[in-house]
């Protein structure tokens, strides 16, 4: 099973940032960043991120 974790956060600059991570369950995981100017960009991005990798088989097991 494969599982994908997305989490927003702020950085200390004041830009917004998306981390996804996927892979295995108790595998290597692999880990990205995208960053934005506001929350409502980044908000956006992290919930299509997460429907797309929903209908591609992943278990999204965090949004925050």
């Amino acid at each position: 099973m494969r599982e994908y974790g997305i989490t927003i956060s702020q950085n200390l600059l004041g830009e917004w940032v998306v981390s996804s991570s996927w892979g295995r369950i108790g595998g290597r995981q692999q880990v990205k960043a995208a960053y934005f100017g506001s929350k409502s960009e980044a908000m956006i991005m992290a919930e299509r991120e997460a429907i797309r990798r929903l209908l591609r088989g992943y278990r999204v097991s965090a949004f925050e």
